[in-house]
């Protein structure tokens, strides 16, 4: 995601609040795309880490369940970057930094209540996991209402494959129980998540210029709501 990033804001940066038009084609397909391959490597990581740490630092296994729910959080915080950046471009960086105080605030309350009472590493992870997740709604939603883009639209973009991905994640689990361990369990994990996501890669794909069918479709629907 930032190497994606990183083409796109000298492009971003060429336009101002003036021009919030032109800037409606770097909103919904950029969002789209890094939530794809930020979720595929975040979910891909989130069932190898365990055994990694097992194998590398058997020590620190404990850690696996929330560095794994971080690493969830590290998506959301990856989705949020192209809104982010496109609220800096139109001269709004200030409400950008007033939310981005305002999310660390709660998750730093949050985790230090949850500290508190007991609840365990793994619920502070939960608890910023959800204050980047609530930053990638909060900001997305900012920038939609700047840009003039349907609500609605970002959040089908931005978190359509982050719904479907914990649907893959829920059912791995089922179909894989957890008493079932070693490098054969992550293999068959890997494999049934590997084939769940092959439909996600057909975006980025027509990116490289891969065109699947049915993704012209889908492309010019975001392309529609851009300019709408």
């Amino acid at each position: 995601p930032c190497i994606l990033l990183t083409v796109l804001a000298p492009k971003l940066f060429r336009f101002g609040r003036e021009h919030s038009a032109e800037l409606r084609s770097y909103f919904l397909l950029p969002t789209a795309v890094i939530a794809v391959l930020s979720i595929a490597v975040g979910s891909l990581g989130y069932l190898v880490l365990p055994a990694l740490l097992g194998w590398l630092l058997p020590k620190y296994v404990l850690a696996a369940a929330p560095a794994g729910i971080l690493m969830l959080g590290e998506v959301c915080f990856a989705i949020a970057m192209v809104p982010e950046t496109l609220i800096v471009a139109l001269d709004r960086g200030l409400q950008s930094v007033l939310l981005r105080i305002f999310i660390i605030a709660g998750g730093t309350s949050s985790s230090w209540w949850v500290l508190t009472h007991g609840y365990g590493l793994s619920a502070v992870a939960g608890c910023m996991c959800a204050a980047q997740a609530s930053g990638a709604l909060l900001l997305g939603l900012l920038a939609a209402h700047v840009l003039k883009v349907p609500c609605f639209h970002y959040l089908a973009a931005a978190f359509a494959p982050v719904l479907y991905v914990l649907a893959v994640l829920a059912g791995i689990s089922a179909v894989v129980p957890a008493s079932w361990s070693g490098w054969e369990a992550v293999l068959a994990r890997l494999l049934i998540c590997g084939v769940a996501l092959t439909p996600l890669a057909a975006l980025p794909l027509w990116f490289l210029g891969v065109r699947l069918a049915g993704m012209d479709r889908i492309i010019g629907h975001l392309q529609r709501s851009e300019v709408e």
